[in-house]
């Protein structure tokens, strides 16, 4: 399910279309599923504040369509879309995922310093799919290998939805201690090394009905008689 936010220690704003309106209010536009939808100041000030263990889909604006500046932590963007940085322009994000946002320049990231997330099949100019040039990655997973950062990583994520990791994922453990802080998205400690991404992948986390196929030597029998089973 979507979750809100954590209590903001400030305010994030996402530049409008309007020009009108730009220097005035600046406008966040939620999908259906989100839980909060709020209309922010838009200056200087509101780009250096933060927000935790957000999840912002469905929004567009000329630059940063999910957010514009400030710092974003445990977060996932998703179907976000911009002229320029369809999930983020500028700011710093830790431990976020950004899948499915599109842009013409920084699909994913446009300006922004990067480190312990994801930053995959987003949709941008062949140069620019998942993040631009100016762009700052560390410890990410991200396609293709940024030219600069350290300890990246260009496989794919293996992600078992938009943003929670499956059990093949190279990038549980791979994320950098040093820039995790509180939970993940779901609210479960991180472990040591940290997963890349919002989410830390927890072996008896799955929950759910389980499914499983299996053949047999044979369909009938006698009583102790034994029979071979296989799984497939």
């Amino acid at each position: 399910p979507t979750r809100g936010c954590s209590a903001p220690t400030g305010r994030i704003s996402s530049r409008p279309r309007s020009r009108t309106t730009e220097t005035k209010t600046s406008r966040v536009r939620r999908s259906q599923n989100a839980t909060t939808t709020a209309t922010w100041p838009f200056s200087n000030a509101s780009r250096q504040q933060s927000r935790n263990n957000c999840s912002i889909s469905g929004n567009s604006a000329n630059q940063g369509g999910g957010v514009y500046g400030g710092t974003l932590n445990n977060c996932a963007l998703t179907k976000n879309s911009a002229d320029s940085g369809g999930a983020a322009y500028s700011g710093a994000l830790r431990n976020c995922t950004l899948t499915g946002n599109s842009a013409s320049s920084g699909g994913g990231v446009y300006g922004a310093t990067v480190r312990n997330c994801i930053v995959y099949y987003n949709i941008g100019s062949a140069a620019s799919g998942n993040y631009d040039s100016s762009s700052v990655l560390n410890f990410c997973c991200t396609a293709p290998l940024p030219a600069t950062g350290t300890n990246n990583l260009s496989i794919e994520p293996q992600l078992a939805s938009m943003w929670h990791l499956s059990v093949n994922s190279p990038c549980i453990g791979k994320g950098s201690s040093d820039s995790v802080s509180g939970v993940d998205i779901d609210g479960e400690l991180w472990a040591n090394p940290p997963s890349i991404g919002c989410d830390e992948y927890l072996s008896d986390s799955a929950i759910g009905a389980l499914s499983a196929a299996f053949t047999i030597s044979y369909t009938n029998m006698a009583v102790g008689f034994s029979v071979n089973l296989e799984s497939v």
